[in-house]
């Protein structure tokens, strides 16, 4: 599983490095837009959340101790994966100023989102041999 492997966050760190000197190449020889680079970094930190997020949100053991506590760990990771969606086409579609506040205020609102749900109580959603 990707979250696991260090081989390949490392590969896909070195990736996202690689591509965004190499646009900030292209920009400075005029190739390409001077935003291009602030761009392809955003679409691409976007996507690795997409990426890191769905891995994460399949991660759940076999047999979780409480039915209510997985869901809201899918919650949270489906949460995460719509707002790397929406950082990615923010940066995408965007005027640039606009696309950092939209960005980040998606992954912000994924997290206050996935805490709540997290630290909300499971009304009595509890499955398993070791819940009465």
């Amino acid at each position: 599983m990707i979250t696991r492997n260090i081989g390949f966050s490392l590969l896909l760190a070195l990736a996202l490095i690689g591509a965004k000197l190499a646009s900030v190449w292209a920009a400075n020889n005029e190739l390409v837009g001077p935003e291009i680079p602030d761009r392809l970094g955003g679409v691409l930190i976007g996507m690795i959340l997409v990426l890191f997020s769905n891995a994460v949100a399949k991660r759940i053991g076999p047999r979780p101790a409480c039915a209510g506590k997985a869901a809201a760990k899918r919650f949270v990771g489906l949460a995460m994966v719509l707002a790397g969606l929406v950082y990615a086409a923010a940066f995408l579609l965007a005027p640039l100023e606009m696309a950092r506040w939209v960005g980040m205020g998606a992954v912000i609102t994924a997290l206050i989102a996935g805490a709540v749900r997290l630290l909300a109580p499971t009304g009595g959603a509890q499955a398993g041999p070791d819940h009465n």
